[in-house]
């Protein structure tokens, strides 16, 4: 399945996003999860889901994956140095790794 990983800065502009999104795109379009987060965290988790990046911030993952990243970075806070204190994600995009996240 298709999914966008995307930034918005509360829950009426997510909902304006998705009304937008639905009107350029001819699927049915859900909100399978939120989390906190900002810019930061948006673009670790596009860094960690570069192995199944399609386009833009669209990504190829299951509802198991979004549902395992919510649970695993779902109160993850970035601070000033960001993605380092992410262990796990730094060691994979090191490494070169990130495809194995998705079994």
């Amino acid at each position: 399945m298709m999914v966008k990983i995307g930034f918005t800065k509360n829950n009426k502009t997510l909902k304006n996003r998705l009304k937008s999104l639905k009107s350029s795109c001819p699927f049915k379009l859900e909100i399978e999860a939120t989390m906190d987060g900002g810019k930061i965290k948006e673009s670790c988790i596009h860094s960690f889901c570069i192995s199944r990046h399609e386009s833009g911030e669209w990504f190829r993952l299951s509802v198991n994956d979004v549902k395992r990243m919510v649970i695993e970075y779902g109160n993850w806070k970035p601070h000033h140095d960001g993605i380092k204190k992410m262990p796990k994600l730094v060691h994979q995009i090191r490494d070169k790794t990130a495809k194995q996240y998705f079994k």
